[in-house]
């Protein structure tokens, strides 16, 4: 049994003169407080033992940064850190800051444009419409640079930022003829062989990670063997597939600050993620309405008794369905369907992604909702929200377009791969655990999540008829008959 510092060595390496903690294998930073978690999760051969005194030995050490803001960076102008991945389409802000050169690098145009509008006033010459061909021969006034070389430390996302590193010298030399025969610098070709060892690395790594069909195969699992959950999902990266259910940086922010209060915009969000929360809030508002739509007293017996079937089509049932819950149990219910709802909209627009299918009227709806949110959150950031009308007419028009999105996801024929279906397919991102070690969910513990999708489905179709129902009568009424006519010509 080695030491507590041996054992940390052979794994992690302490680079000091950041004061972060280096994975060799992952080839990334690690979060000290979080150094047991992610040999739980990426280390699972270590035991719970040794874990611990790996764990204790980090946590230790004195030149190690607790918090995001004591991590030291590298200057622009030195080489990459060994031993971490090398990205080449870094986004380089030329911005100043405090009479400083910005320090801000991302990986996409629009992150940048988002950035330099908040923190620097930048405003885009170009506009929107207008003139393409025009507007196409006119200097950008860009205030960035592309393709810079860049890293980041860590992968936890409250701690990732990326930072620029050096290109190389830019002195010629007589170098060597690359594979399409052009001759290149010593410092280019070696810049080259640090981006192949990186990547390889990092593609090493994450083969260990990724989902496994055969996963399990040393061990009788019949639920795995009957969900087919390993199947559908081989060859992703285990945590990317958790990270696209996880919630959005608002969302914990609006969670963390309960009691009315406005909660702060988030540092860089992320345009598709501000939509993509106001989404999740208009489908909690729909569950919470669709529970309160199914108590008794406020919707018949017979129509409960009907949505609380066993088979469609089969016998009526003799029970009611009855929305009356608690609480926390709707909370736990909504957050079931909140993951489907994070997982289709951050990848539905994605090649690499596992293969489900939106019909033509499900994508439609989605657009439909991407519209809405993006409209509700355009009042919000230009203060039109503080109208009470209008920002109750777009909050509205977000949950009706949650409420269509939600019966078309279910409005699904299945055929030959059940996973065909973006619901199914979600589920089964649903039963990966995030506990750790790479485990996926028994049928005990998955159980509440099937129950939550059962019943909140229910209350959504009675919830659906008593609006449909609803704007029916008022129909009638705008067209000249009176209330007892329109209600009793109107659908239930």
């Amino acid at each position: 049994m080695g030491s507590m510092r041996e054992d940390f060595d052979g794994i992690f390496q302490h680079m000091q003169q950041y004061k972060i903690i280096v994975c060799k294998t992952c080839a990334f930073a690690v979060v000290p407080q979080q150094i047991d978690r992610h040999l739980r999760e990426h280390h699972p051969q270590v035991d719970k033992q040794k874990r611990s005194r790996i764990a204790a030995a980090g946590t230790a050490l004195e030149t190690v940064a607790h918090n995001e803001g004591d991590v030291i960076y590298p200057e622009a102008s030195e080489e990459p850190v060994e031993g971490l991945e090398v990205y080449d389409d870094g986004v380089r802000c030329m911005g100043q800051q405090d009479g400083k050169l910005c320090a801000y690098v991302c990986r996409t145009a629009f992150g940048m444009q988002k950035h330099c509008r908040l923190k620097h006033g930048w405003v885009n010459e170009r506009g929107r419409g207008g003139n393409m061909r025009k507007k196409g021969k006119q200097a950008l006034n860009r205030m960035w640079e592309e393709r810079q070389m860049c890293q980041r430390f860590f992968e936890y996302r409250q701690w990732q930022r990326y930072f620029a590193v050096s290109q190389g010298k830019s002195i010629q030399i007589h170098g060597q003829v690359d594979e399409e025969g052009e001759e290149t610098t010593n410092a280019e070709a070696g810049l080259r062989e640090v981006l192949r060892e990186s990547r390889a690395k990092v593609k090493e790594a994450q083969q260990r990670q990724t989902v496994d069909s055969s996963f399990k195969r040393y061990v009788a699992d019949p639920w795995l063997e009957f969900t087919g959950w390993h199947r559908h999902l081989k060859g992703f990266q285990w945590d990317d597939l958790l990270r696209l259910a996880e919630r959005t940086d608002r969302e914990r922010l609006q969670e963390q600050n309960k009691g009315g209060k406005r909660v702060a915009r988030v540092r860089e969000e992320d345009e598709g993620e501000a939509e993509l929360t106001i989404a999740c809030r208009g489908t909690g508002s729909v569950i919470r309405k669709a529970f309160e739509a199914c108590r008794p007293g406020t919707t018949g017996r017979a129509i409960l008794e009907y949505v609380n079937r066993k088979e469609a089509g089969g016998d009526q049932s003799t029970k009611a369905f009855d929305g009356s819950r608690k609480p926390r149990s709707i909370k736990k219910y909504t957050e079931v369907w909140l993951k489907i709802l994070r997982y289709i909209w951050r990848t539905a627009a994605k090649e690499n992604r596992p293969k489900y299918r939106l019909t033509e009227r499900q994508r439609q709806c989605l657009s439909e909702l991407h519209v809405a949110a993006r409209e509700e959150g355009v009042g919000e950031d230009e203060g039109e929200g503080k109208e009470r009308n209008g920002r109750r007419e777009r909050r509205e028009a977000t949950e009706s377009a949650c409420l269509r999105f939600w019966l078309a996801m279910f409005d699904h024929e299945l055929q030959d791969d059940e996973f065909e279906s973006g619901i199914m397919s979600g589920l089964a991102v649903s039963g990966m655990s995030q506990g750790g070690g790479r485990k996926w969910k028994t049928a005990l513990l998955y159980t509440p999540d099937l129950s939550g999708i059962v019943t909140v489905l229910r209350a959504l179709v009675v919830y659906s008829a008593r609006e449909r129902r609803r704007d029916e009568i008022e129909e009638n009424i705008l067209q000249g008959s009176k209330r007892e006519e329109a209600e009793r010509v109107a659908p239930t």
